[in-house]
């Protein structure tokens, strides 16, 4: 076999490769688009929102996380006939979103216990309270993220682009912080 029949052979196998790898990753994150609602979720709908441990997030709003008793979430836009917000549970992940909201937009949600966040772009993010043994954290575009009194023992923090990350002595001295990308790392008092 020539050698440009084998660079054609190993680029088409390569390429097949990549088409699947794609075609798996699509599947594995896939959301159902007809579950996510296309106009602003009203208070009633959100009070509604219950058995998550798991929290993804991209929208055009800051975002605070509080352990506490019972399941809330909570949208405060300072504009509220503007933009839209949705949020959905879907398996044990609550999953919130939002575009076209005024900045000083701002979401809170509050659980019992939280294994995982997940943000994407959103203009702040902060987590509070939580008592833990682990907590994984991954975020890509945000700006400020802040950890304040929170008791974990071990942080997996995967961050891309964050401006600036804020920790707190009390969530910093509890255990261990596994910090991977690229984040400006302050601690606070």
């Amino acid at each position: 076999m020539k050698r440009s029949e084998r660079l054609v052979r190993n680029t088409l196998l390569m390429l097949g490769g990549l088409l699947v790898l794609h075609a798996g990753a699509s599947r594995l994150y896939a959301v159902d688009d007809h579950a996510i609602p296309m106009e602003r979720a009203t208070p009633a709908q959100l009070a509604t929102l219950r058995d998550f441990t798991a929290i993804i997030v991209e929208g055009d709003f800051a975002l605070e996380v509080v352990q506490g008793a019972g399941y809330s979430v909570e949208f405060t836009p300072p504009s509220p006939g503007e933009g839209r917000f949705y949020a959905v549970v879907h398996d044990n992940t609550l999953l919130l979103g939002g575009s076209g909201n005024v900045p000083g937009s701002r979401a809170r949600v509050t659980l019992p216990v939280l294994n995982k966040l997940n943000a994407g772009r959103v203009e702040a993010l902060s987590v509070s309270g939580f008592d833990a043994d682990e907590l994984s954290l991954r975020t890509e575009t945000v700006q400020r993220v802040t950890l304040r009194n929170n008791r974990v023992r071990e942080w997996q923090i995967r961050s891309e682009r964050v401006v600036d990350l804020q920790i707190d002595h009390a969530s910093i001295s509890a255990g261990k912080v596994d910090l991977s990308g690229r984040a400006t790392l302050t601690v606070i008092d």
